[in-house]
């Protein structure tokens, strides 16, 4: 190779390296402004979401607390059966009771019309031989008995005939005798059957009365149990009321929950485009050539304490659970001083969205290292750099919860634990 072609090569080299810083710069402001604006949408989804979970929280236990009182009014459904089981007895009792005495009241007009039945049988009976009777009476009254007596006794043949004629007249008085007590009866029967219908109206009249109030307190009792009845019903309705209308507000509230959650999944997938066009732009630089460092010949960055080490983690702004951290921190204080890890050209120096003030430096063989959240930079664009020069100042800027130094390790634009090229 001639001296001239390689003095063209360097200066392309000088002239293009300061460009390559500047079209990286450029191109990642613009994908990284987007990423952010992206990340504080999330972070404003993440609240809405939290927000909502609360929410949805208060609501679940609302409906839990709707749903133990309507568990214990499903418990005291027994209470309340028993109450209107015990009115129903007392209704069926009385039911019965009035049965029985309707029962009693048909038997008792039963022995009503029968023996009014009997006492004008009775009265007719009496009528008649009353006026046998008096029939009788009026005949011995006119005829003298006593001396057509004697006369049927003198005039009688023989003394068979005499005896004969005695005992017709005997059998006669006998009839008389027997009409008379005949009727004598009839008037004690007829006496007492009149009573009996006066007391068995009395009976009758009574158990009509006691079939009215019985009635009525049936009625009052199947009044109690209707109540109580409705009462519970009432109660139930206006729980299963309230449940339903929590229900309703968890699917809403879900619903919007995963309406949010689609919304992040999608400002993630675009900010995981953002990033792969990111880290394309550092694959582009690693591309550009040179000497492949050795891995042994990296130092840290920091001589603090790690923080936070690659890998899996809680976002620390975000609060995103699935988090990955793509490099390691260093708990260096405000103002410590960054140090470049290994020799290498500045190809980017200034503000990166979600990194802040960020220096990167190209070591070559597609090998870069970041340096992020820094306080101030104190190198340039294009800028070649060696090893342990300090670099920048560490601060919080960018999307950092407090001072530390964020650094990174990216091959061909893919970052990698850093550790692994830290002697």
């Amino acid at each position: 190779m001639n001296k001239k072609r390689l003095c063209t090569m360097l200066l392309a080299v000088a002239i293009t390296t300061p460009l390559i810083g500047d079209v990286v710069a450029s191109a990642d402001t613009k994908s990284q402004n987007q990423i952010n604006a992206n990340k504080e949408k999330i972070n404003e989804l993440e609240k809405e979401k939290e927000d909502l979970k609360n929410e949805k929280d208060e609501e679940v236990q609302k409906l839990s607390k709707v749903m133990k009182e309507i568990e214990e009014m499903t418990k005291n459904l027994d209470k309340y059966q028993s109450v209107v089981d015990e009115y129903q007895k007392k209704i069926d009792s009385i039911t019965s009771e009035i049965n029985a005495l309707e029962n009693r009241m048909a038997e008792m007009q039963r022995q009503i019309d029968k023996t009014e039945a009997d006492i004008q049988q009775n009265e007719e009976e009496k009528a008649k031989r009353e006026q046998i009777l008096g029939e009788r009476l009026s005949s011995y009254y006119k005829m003298d008995f006593q001396a057509q007596f004697l006369h049927m006794l003198f005039s009688s043949e023989s003394i068979g005939d005499f005896f004969s004629t005695l005992f017709n007249i005997d059998k006669i008085l006998k009839t008389d005798k027997q009409l008379i007590t005949e009727i004598q009866e009839l008037n004690v029967q007829l006496e007492n059957e009149k009573k009996s219908i006066i007391e068995n109206r009395t009976k009758v009249e009574e158990d009509k009365n006691r079939v009215e109030e019985s009635r009525a307190e049936e009625q009052k009792l199947q009044d109690k149990a209707i109540v109580e009845r409705n009462k519970w019903q009432a109660q139930v309705e206006d729980l299963e009321k309230i449940e339903n209308e929590k229900r309703d507000i968890l699917s809403k509230l879900e619903n919007k929950e995963k309406s949010i959650e689609n919304q992040i999944g999608d400002l993630m997938d675009f900010n995981k485009e953002l990033q792969q066009k990111i880290d394309g732009i550092f694959d582009n630089i690693g591309n550009q050539g040179g000497i492949a460092p050795s891995s042994s010949g990296f130092i840290r960055p920091s001589g603090y304490d790690i923080s936070s080490n690659y890998g899996p983690r809680k976002h620390p702004v975000t609060g995103n659970p699935n988090g990955f951290h793509t490099g390691t921190d260093f708990a260096a204080p405000y103002g410590a001083t960054t140090m470049a890890a290994n020799s290498g050209t500045v190809v980017y120096s200034g503000w990166m969205s979600g990194y802040g003030q960020t220096i990167v430096i190209d070591h070559g063989g597609g090998v870069q290292t970041l340096y992020a959240h820094s306080s101030s930079l104190l190198v340039s664009n294009g800028q070649k750099v060696q090893r342990g020069q300090a670099i920048a100042k560490v601060g919080s800027t960018g999307m950092s919860t407090g001072p530390h130094l964020h650094f990174e390790v990216r091959i061909n634009g893919r970052h990698t634990n850093p550790m692994n090229y830290i002697s």
